[in-house]
């Protein structure tokens, strides 16, 4: 397992998951059950919404690291055109540049298997290709 990533989530840019992948879910607090994920999920992209500005910013950033604290996380985020992935860590124990790192990992990945066309429609599409790609790096 790589470090102690506590979970990869795409959501699109209404804030509806995608996909989410939790890891150690004996250690995430407020993560136990589906709907205080979906909870999180939602303060999670409300934040980085807010984070992002306005929009001719978001444009900038686009394909871009940020990063922020939310709850007892540190969320590495990167927007796409019409989705935004999120690589969660510990708050307090976990470095951010590992997290960068597997946030990267999983844009070159996307990035082979989708043909330089990462948006929500070829996630939805090959979801089997999707959930590979994460689990095999995370696991």
């Amino acid at each position: 397992m790589v470090g102690n990533v506590k979970g990869v989530i795409v959501l699109d840019n209404e804030g509806r998951r995608i996909i989410a992948k939790y890891y150690n879910q004996q250690l995430n607090k407020g993560l136990e059950n589906i709907n205080l994920q979906k909870h999180f999920e939602k303060s999670l992209f409300t934040k980085s919404n807010k984070q992002d500005g306005s929009a001719a910013a978001s444009k900038l950033n686009m394909f871009e690291n940020d990063i922020m604290n939310i709850d007892d996380y540190v969320a590495v985020f990167r927007c796409y055109t019409d989705m935004t992935i999120y690589v969660l860590g510990d708050g307090k124990n976990d470095n951010e540049l590992i997290l960068a790192s597997v946030l990267d990992t999983i844009h070159e990945c996307f990035d082979t298997v989708f043909k330089h066309n990462i948006e929500r429609k070829s996630l939805i599409n090959n979801m089997t290709g999707v959930i590979l790609v994460i689990d095999e790096l995370i696991d």
